[in-house]
């Protein structure tokens, strides 16, 4: 609540505490839910279940290397670059270009940016399938599980000795990124090995290493050599891996070849990070494709297997053809695994009267959650969960919470909740009085909290026949543009002198975080109008001190 300071006659003064709706206030975030359930955006990689897509390779090197990996062999990439097929269709006879991106016309070395760079770049420093990929090779070696590190290691080391490709690749991977993690030099010996013997993942395994290698001035080419090499026998990483260096610029494409075609190919290979990558785009509507059947079922098949972001874009893409019943078990499971864009969806489609009592309480468990911890409370998670309250609000118990939730979000400068609160307590229902708040824009959402708040404050703080300035109009400061590449934020404490007609004064900067807020804040405070105040009866001037905040939107 704005702390106001009131003392009768012409030394009249009030602290207003006013967050900017235009530079987004500290604790207010507006989710998917305020803008249609299809304006969620997809969880970037890494951050909502896509949990194999980071850069996490953090296998240190370390004592115990095994000084024999591979006898009488080299590092492996000077004699990969004969006979490389220098397209797509070279690799994999009938490969076509079945995939368009709008932003993605096939430029030399082109750089992508957001979820499709972090993923790819998380790509060349990890395979993102390791755990699969090792289970399965470890599988194939009818290693078990239960077996320790040591007889593990011991038995591979045996074998990869013996010549046995699979073995020193699946030694190589685990050395570099698992739980034998110990020598990282003797991993890409082994790897290099196996790749040698014509093992085609240990190929494109050995070109993601080159890759992510900046120090080596040949490793590009090197690499490019052992991808190409890995796709022309099938492996549909290869591909993958081409595609993305490409896409980040790191190579350039062949003649005749484009990067999506190659990513393509790739999924259609099984490649699952090419299928994630694919779908990901074609939910956003961000890929034209020729086969969107095909999209759909790697889409479902990825939600299957337990990707968030791969639920939240089923989902979306069935909302996206009007199928909201086909988009809720998927929206719901994905808010049971702690999507916060599958709540955002959920949200929206809820103040749309589109969901039933199921889909209420998985979006409300799920943001009891998110208040129960510390990390992710927010005012923007209390205003989203009073929303879901305020139908019930006529029993006690349930006002009470709906109340204190409304109480911390406007203390927090989260407008819509703070003007709910004040229309509820003079008088408006719970359920009208979120439904008008939540119609409000952000600017109508900024004046009428700081009005009603401040008279609200201002009533309480001045006894019997006196009253404060009382805020009648409001003009938001604008941010200003030099401070804008530096995402600085700020405060801003000024005085003003509100006359007898209600108009601001004079006025004076008691302190400012930027010369360039001070004169934001008198610009547009100057333009506020006040209601007079008033003092033994008469209306008088009086001196009112405002804090504004300074936060950017993001």
């Amino acid at each position: 609540m704005p702390a106001m300071r009131v003392t009768p006659g012409f030394g009249l003064s009030i602290l207003l505490v006013v967050a900017l709706p235009a530079c987004r206030p500290s604790g207010e975030q507006r989710t998917g839910a305020e803008t249609g359930p299809t304006s969620a955006k997809p969880e970037s990689a890494g951050t909502d279940g896509r949990a194999g897509a980071r850069d996490d390779a953090t296998a240190a090197n370390g004592a115990g290397a095994h000084k024999s990996a591979v006898q009488g062999k080299g590092n492996g990439v000077a004699s990969a670059r004969n006979d490389v097929p220098t397209s797509v269709s070279a690799g994999v006879p009938g490969a076509v270009a079945k995939v368009s991106a709008t932003s993605a016309k096939p430029e030399s070395k082109r750089r992508a940016t957001g979820d499709w760079a972090k993923m790819m770049r998380a790509h060349l420093h990890r395979p993102t399938d390791f755990v699969k990929l090792t289970a399965e090779l470890k599988r194939k070696q009818v290693l078990a599980a239960g077996l320790d590190e040591a007889a593990v290691r011991a038995e591979l080391e045996k074998r990869a000795l013996a010549g046995d490709a699979e073995a020193a690749l699946t030694l190589g991977l685990l050395l570099r990124y698992g739980e034998l993690a110990t020598d990282k030099a003797q991993g890409e010996q082994l790897i290099a090995s196996a790749a040698e013997s014509g093992n085609s993942r240990a190929m494109a395994e050995l070109g993601r290493i080159l890759l992510a290698d900046e120090t080596r001035a040949d490793g590009p080419a090197q690499a490019e050599a052992w991808l190409r090499k890995a796709w022309a026998a099938g492996e549909g990483e290869g591909a993958f891996l081409l595609a993305s260096a490409q896409r980040l610029g790191l190579l350039d494409a062949g003649r005749g070849e484009t990067w999506d075609a190659l990513l393509w190919a790739a999924a259609e290979r099984g490649n699952e990070s090419a299928r994630w990558l694919i779908t990901d785009q074609y939910y956003r509507g961000e890929l034209e494709v020729g086969d969107g059947d095909q999209v759909r079922r790697w889409l479902d098949a990825l939600a299957e297997g337990g990707d968030l972001s791969s639920m939240v874009g089923a989902a979306n893409v069935r909302l996206r053809n009007g199928d909201v019943a086909g988009a809720l078990p998927w929206l719901e499971r994905a808010v049971a695994a702690g999507s916060d864009d599958g709540c955002a969806i959920l949200l929206g489609l809820l103040g749309r009267g589109l969901v039933d009592r199921h889909g209420r309480a998985a979006a409300e468990q799920f943001l009891r959650a998110r208040l129960s911890d510390p990390t992710t409370e927010s005012a923007a998670a209390r205003w989203e969960l009073a929303k879901l309250l305020a139908p019930q609000a006529t029993e006690a118990d349930a006002r009470a919470e709906l109340l204190a939730l409304l109480a911390a979000a406007g203390g927090a400068q989260h407008y819509r909740a703070g003007v709910a609160l004040k229309l509820i307590e003079q008088g408006r229902d719970p359920a009208a009085a979120l439904g008008t708040a939540q119609d409000l824009s952000d600017a109508d959402a900024y004046a009428m909290y700081s009005t009603l708040w401040a008279t609200s404050a201002a009533s309480v703080a001045v006894g019997e026949g006196g009253r404060a300035p009382r805020l009648l109009h409001s003009v938001m400061p604008v941010f200003p543009a030099e401070l804008a590449a530096s995402r600085q934020a700020g405060e801003v404490m000024l005085r003003l002198v509100v006359g007898l007609d209600g108009r601001v004064g004079e006025t004076e900067v008691l302190s400012s975080a930027h010369p360039a807020f001070s004169a934001a804040a008198i610009e547009a405070a100057r333009q506020w109008v006040f209601e007079p105040a008033v003092a033994d009866g008469r209306e008088v001037a009086a001196e009112v001190r405002l804090k504004l905040r300074f936060k950017e939107r993001e």
